[in-house]
């Protein structure tokens, strides 16, 4: 009668099965992943939350559906209302209102007449209060209007911790986020090319003053250009609101997002943040393709049983020291089970050779 064994390759990660003399392929895990997970960095945001947008996953949280005041972080639905409805191109006469927005600001004068594109930039690069207020009033009517457009647009986006009374997010009674909603209206802004580009932008020209005096925008999110791939997208500061930053960063194909609320640090936290999820977390690969996993010894003769297919799942360090391998049949057929001490990541098919009139693999197949 023909026998089975499973193959002993190379433990990579010292990984353990239920079979003696089994392990992992040397492939079972991808560089970067081989020392045990550590803890999220301790971070003094009184609500946080840190996103793999690359793999749909939350990768850890604190008080992400607590509502906060938002501070400038306003300013991302500011800017996708705009682009909903607005023209790049469309010309703004600035009004007395705006240049009285107060705090932050790009030094507006009545009068003066910007391109929605040219305000779009003061408002995400320079985070200018008078450039949301004029905004507003051109695409809103007022700022009361345009804040009633705001709600809309978080109702529609099902921002349900969300509410917004100005375009600009200094402190008012009624204007609130959580970190979890912040989180998702990044994510959706994040998809407008034109957004995108202008929260990843560090300097850029404006039109020069009545006077003649030049004007330029700089970006107040510190990580761009100093934490490497970061790619946007915006900050906040008010008395209420503490710090507040909502952040991206991709490498090696994936994007992370870290939105912190109330913090002491908000560029530090948030890079800590971003910085543990690209180190801890990952795609692992636990079962290469064409590799053999099973033997079946017929006389003098090995018959090789390899994966048909590789297997690759997101994993923490931690999860991934976890990882077994253990060999079962699907009816006649044998399979290899990849699976955490918790759960089943999933069943995959062996292709092997078969003998003729050989019992059926269920009565022919003894393990070593």
């Amino acid at each position: 009668m023909g026998r089975i064994r499973f193959i002993a390759a190379v433990a990579a990660l010292g990984l353990a099965g239920s079979v003696p003399g089994w392990a992992a392929p040397v492939s079972a895990a991808a560089p970067g992943l081989a020392a045990r997970a550590e803890p999220p960095p301790d971070v003094t945001a009184t609500s946080w939350i840190l996103y793999d947008d690359t793999f749909g996953v939350e990768i850890g949280s604190h008080n992400a559906d607590i509502r906060r005041p938002m501070a400038s972080t306003t300013k991302i639905m500011t800017g996708l209302v705009v682009l909903e409805r607005a023209r790049l191109t469309d010309r703004v006469t600035i009004s007395v209102g705006a240049t009285e927005a107060g705090e932050s600001e790009v030094g507006l004068e009545p009068g003066e007449v910007w391109t929605v594109r040219q305000l779009l930039v003061a408002l995400l690069v320079e985070s200018a209060n008078d450039a949301a207020v004029a905004l507003a009033e051109f695409v809103g009517g007022s700022v009361e209007g345009f804040a009633d457009l705001m709600n809309d647009t978080a109702e529609r986006l099902e921002l349900r911790n969300t509410r917004y009374t100005n375009p600009h997010g200094l402190d008012e009674t009624g204007q609130y986020t959580s970190a979890r909603d912040l989180l998702e209206l990044s994510r959706v802004a994040m998809e407008e090319p034109v957004f995108a580009e202008l929260v990843a932008t560090r300097v850029a020209g404006l039109p020069a003053t009545p006077e003649g005096d030049a004007r330029r925008a700089r970006t107040t999110n510190q990580l761009l250009g100093a934490f490497p791939g970061a790619i946007g997208i915006k900050t906040g500061y008010t008395d209420l609101a503490k710090l507040v930053f909502a952040a991206a960063a991709e490498r090696s194909g994936r994007r992370l997002y870290a939105v912190v609320m109330g913090s002491d640090s908000h560029f530090a936290e948030a890079a800590a943040l971003l910085e543990y999820g690209f180190f801890e977390y990952g795609l692992v690969r636990l079962v290469d393709a064409g590799t053999t996993y099973l033997e079946r010894r017929v006389g003098d003769q090995v018959l090789p049983y390899a994966a048909g297919a590789a297997f690759d799942a997101y994993l923490s360090r931690d999860e991934a020291e976890g990882v077994h391998l253990t060999p079962d049949f699907d009816g006649e057929e044998p399979v290899l089970v990849v699976g955490l001490p918790e759960r089943e990541l999933a069943r995959l098919e062996l292709d092997g050779q078969v003998s003729p009139g050989l019992p059926t693999l269920r009565d022919a197949f003894a393990w070593a």
